[in-house]
Parts: C-alpha cells; sequence; structure tokens
C-alpha cells in the first residue's frame, strides 16, 4: 500500500509532527510506503530523509485566507478595497496554481499512490490532484480556522463538495467532528484521536517548594499567552510569589509578542515569567515543571496537553474545543472558562496550596494518556480508514 500525503507547510509543529509519527508507525506496523509532499523550506526534505521518508517540494496557493483584524485601517475595511484585493488573489493564485499543477501532477503519477492523504484542513491541492486523476483521498482536519485567523476563499459549495468527495474526513476531536459536520454538512466524518508514542517511562517527580508551571505553544493571540501573564500578576498582587511560569515556543505574531514583553515590563512579573523560545524536543525539558497550562481560547485537540500527562504532569486547560475530551476536571487537571483570568488563578492556586494533587493527577492523566491517546490506536485506526478505501 502506497500512500502520499500532502502537508501545508514545512515546520515541525504539531500538525507535521504527528503526521511524521504516523507515517513511520504505518511503516514499522503495517508496512505501509508513505511520501510527504510539502510547501515550504527544501531544509525540511533533508529532515525527512534522515529518518527515511521520502519527500518532494512543491508551489501552490491554499484556499485560505486572513480573516481581517479589528485593527485595520479603516480603508482596508471598504468593500470596494476588499472586492479589488479578493479578485487580485484569485487571480494570482489561478495563474500560479496553473503554472504548478503540472508538476505536481507528474509527481503524483510516477509515485503512483494508491490513497492521497490530506494532512490539513488548509491544504486542498492534495484533493484537487486526487480528484483530477481519479486518486481516493482522505482529509485529516487538525485545526479550527479560527485559531490562526482564517477562513476558505472559495464557495461554500465548493468547498463543501471538495470535502464529501473524501472517501473518509478525519476529525482529531469530537469538537472539531461537531463544528465540521455542522458547517459543512459532511457524513463521511470521523474521529481520530491523536496518539502519541509514551517514550521513556516517567519517574515519580521530585516535588519543588517553588511550583513551576510551564506553558508550551507558538506565541500568538489564539494561544492565548497574554491569559497566564494576566493571572501571574493577579497572584503576586495577591502576594503569592512560591511559584514560577515558563513558556516555550516560536513566535508567529511579533506584534503579540510585543505586546506580552511589554505587559512583563509594566507590572513588574520578569522574575516570575519568562518566555524561552522553541524548545525542539519539550518533552526532554518537562521533567523540570510540576503543572502544564494549555491556555488557548479553542484548541482543536492540543498535542501538548498529551506530552504534559505523558510526563505525569497535571494540566490546567481551558474548557473549550478538544481541550476537555482530554483533561478530566478534577481528575487529571483543571478546566476553566476561556477568558476567565480568575478562573485561571483559582486552578493555579489550587496546585500551589495542595501540592499533593500534582503527584495524584499527574499519575491519573499518564494512565489516561496512555490507554487512551496513543499511537498504536491512531496508526491502527487509521490503517483500517485506508483498507476500506483499497477495498471499496
Amino acid at each position: 500500500m502506497r500512500i502520499l500525503f500532502f502537508t501545508h507547510n514545512s515546520s515541525l509543529y504539531g500538525a507535521n509532527r504527528s503526521m511524521i509519527e504516523l507515517i513511520l508507525k504505518l511503516k514499522e506496523d503495517y508496512g505501509v510506503e508513505c511520501a510527504v509532499m510539502y510547501r515550504g523550506y527544501r531544509e525540511f526534505q533533508q529532515q525527512l530523509s534522515d529518518i527515511g521518508i521520502e519527500s518532494y517540494p512543491y508551489e501552490y496557493n491554499f484556499w485560505i485566507k486572513q480573516r481581517s483584524h479589528e485593527g485595520e485601517a479603516w480603508w482596508r475595511k471598504l468593500a470596494i478595497f476588499n472586492i479589488a484585493r479578493e479578485l487580485f488573489h484569485r487571480c494570482r493564485d489561478f495563474i500560479k496554481n496553473a503554472v504548478n499543477l503540472p508538476r505536481i501532477y507528474r509527481i503524483v503519477r510516477n509515485y503512483q499512490p494508491d490513497i492521497i492523504h490530506c494532512n490539513s484542513s488548509v491544504a486542498d491541492c492534495g484533493a484537487i490532484v486526487a480528484r483530477r486523476l481519479a486518486i481516493p483521498y482522505v482529509w485529516h482536519l487538525r485545526e479550527f480556522g479560527s485559531e490562526y485567523n482564517i477562513c476558505f476563499n472559495r464557495s461554500d459549495k465548493f468547498v463543501s463538495k471538495v470535502f464529501a468527495g473524501a472517501y473518509r474526513v478525519l476529525a482529531v476531536s469530537e469538537a472539531v467532528k461537531k463544528e465540521y459536520e455542522n458547517e459543512w454538512g459532511l457524513g463521511n466524518i470521523v474521529t481520530v484521536y491523536n496518539g502519541l508514542n509514551p517514550g521513556r517511562i516517567t519517574q515519580p517527580r521530585e516535588q519543588h517548594k517553588r511550583i513551576r508551571f510551564c506553558c508550551n505553544g507558538l506565541i500568538s493571540e489564539g494561544k492565548n499567552q497574554m491569559e497566564v501573564l494576566k493571572a501571574i500578576k493577579q497572584l503576586k498582587d495577591d502576594k503569592a510569589d512560591d511559584f514560577s511560569v515558563d513558556f516555550y515556543g516560536d513566535t508567529v505574531n511579533y506584534e503579540f509578542f510585543e505586546k506580552l514583553k511589554d505587559y512583563i515590563y509594566e507590572n513588574e512579573i520578569g522574575d516570575i515569567a519568562v518566555f524561552h523560545g522553541y524548545a525542539d524536543n519539550i518533552r526532554d525539558k518537562l521533567d523540570n515543571y510540576d503543572v502544564g497550562i494549555v491556555p488557548s481560547r479553542r484548541e482543536a485537540f492540543g498535542r501538548v496537553t498529551i506530552e504534559y500527562m505523558l510526563s505525569s504532569m497535571p494540566v490546567i486547560g481551558t474548557d473549550s474545543g478538544g481541550t476537555p475530551e482530554i483533561i478530566q476536571h478534577g481528575s487529571t487537571g483543571l478546566l476553566y472558562s476561556p477568558g476567565d483570568v480568575s478562573g485561571l488563578v483559582a486552578c493555579m492556586k489550587e496546585y500551589m496550596e495542595k501540592p499533593e494533587l500534582i503527584m495524584k493527577h499527574g499519575q491519573a492523566g499518564y494512565d489516561r494518556a496512555k490507554s487512551h491517546f496513543s499511537l498504536d490506536q491512531t496508526a491502527n485506526r487509521v490503517y483500517e480508514i485506508y483498507q476500506g478505501v483499497v477495498k471499496k
């Protein structure tokens, strides 16, 4: 069985990391041959080659666009400007894709895949190619568009038609499944949770006298690091200083990052809140922390949540998106309503004032992650779907 994955970029963030781990597991357990079509930097090709994955770069403009921001200049909100911008983008995309698609068709024909696997809702190229070459395709939905302030720039009828043409649409959480069912009327969508390798066995962690929180994720408004900073300020105003919060993650919104730095400086919380940038393997660092925080306004799944749990850490997360499907409130962590800074403060205080809960919730979280979100389960479910495609 030969599978050709189409992914939307060349980063090693959640979607691509999950794809790579899935590919390696499918090859190891089921002998599935996989290759990757990617858009972006050629360094990614070498990274994939180093772990035995064949790959091909391609150029293509996807079917998404950035939503307008509240702070946009007034003239950018004028109807005539938006119409002109939309026409320009449509013409640009049509020309670029018309030039690049013949090369993509040649690569796909030469590889001769049994199935094309689209790795993100963003990556419509795989579906377009599959439909043109009469190759069955499956579609992995790994995000809400609202997480990254994006939306589709094609007609609703066209988007619905292309999604419905997939043999199966795989949603990474029930929350994602429900949204796409409701918005696009999909009857071919199923939930397949991301799975992670448990990795090394986590040893019982040493209790730190100063509770150490970790917040890992891209620095962006959707990931909502500002809410954590506000909670830190509130805790400090309440005379709580026996804790620290370390942030990890690449910056994708530099304007937002400047706001975070300004907030830290203006409120004098630099002794508590520290940003470290991107960590290549966050799991190696988590032994140094007690509690994980996932403050995202609406996380589609939350790979980092599972990484915390597999490191025997309780997790504080927002009661939105896919997060409450992972965190069991009061058992493996604590949930609060997004936007409720006082609710986040209460969760942090719970672990600061009752440190015995850290080990209790952390162990329960590890057991849940290992039994419900394993890579074995994910690979098995995806392989069953592939078999259904091939038999059909």
